[in-house]
């Protein structure tokens, strides 16, 4: 089976859809989002909790990403966060393509993040008691040191994005030509 899917995988606002959708472009091979995929698949969606919505959106990027293995040719797909740790997407995107890990510092995309919305904080509260307040900051940073880890372990390659967009999306293009290139002579001997 010919690998020439590109999945990106990564935390959150480390620059997979946008890297991903300016290389397809520049590369024109087409470009895929399983966010988006999720999205406009779940439509209008009515629910009496928030993780039911979530949950679906998690369901609908899985069958997204399993789709791919039926369509022919190159293409750049970006994934939602989750789909990098859950095994049998990893498994699938391994047999049809390269799994790339998008690395970008935390720190960041936190400063990125505090200049669009300021300080964020999450109350909790119990029957409309407060509970407690959460630094949304540290619990992104909590839930980042424990993903990272398994981006690494399950990425066949790697590309720093803390150099500017500019900088990333040459870097993609470089690496995603030499892997076209060397599939190019492997299918011609």
């Amino acid at each position: 089976m010919e690998k020439n899917k590109y999945f990106l995988i990564g935390i959150p606002n480390s620059g997979k859809t946008t890297l991903g959708r300016r290389v397809a472009e520049h590369l024109q091979i087409p470009f895929f989002d399983t966010d988006d995929i999720a999205k406009s698949r779940m439509g209008d969606i009515v629910t009496d909790g928030f993780s039911t919505v979530i949950w679906q959106a998690y369901d609908e990027q899985i069958k997204a990403t399993l789709e791919f293995a039926s369509h022919s040719g190159s293409a750049i797909i970006a994934t939602g966060a989750e789909i990098g740790l859950i095994p049998k997407c990893v498994r699938l995107m391994r047999n049809i393509g390269f799994i790339i890990h998008v690395q970008r510092d935390v720190e960041t995309i936190l400063a990125e993040l505090s200049e669009i919305v300021g300080p964020r904080y999450v109350v909790e509260s119990r029957g409309g008691d407060t509970v407690s307040t959460i630094d949304l900051n540290a619990k992104i940073v909590q839930l980042y040191s424990k993903e990272i880890p398994h981006y690494d372990a399950v990425a066949d390659l790697f590309l720093d994005n803390n150099s500017g967009e500019d900088k990333g999306a040459e870097q993609l293009i470089l690496l995603i030509q030499a892997l076209e290139s060397m599939s190019a002579k492997k299918n011609s001997v």
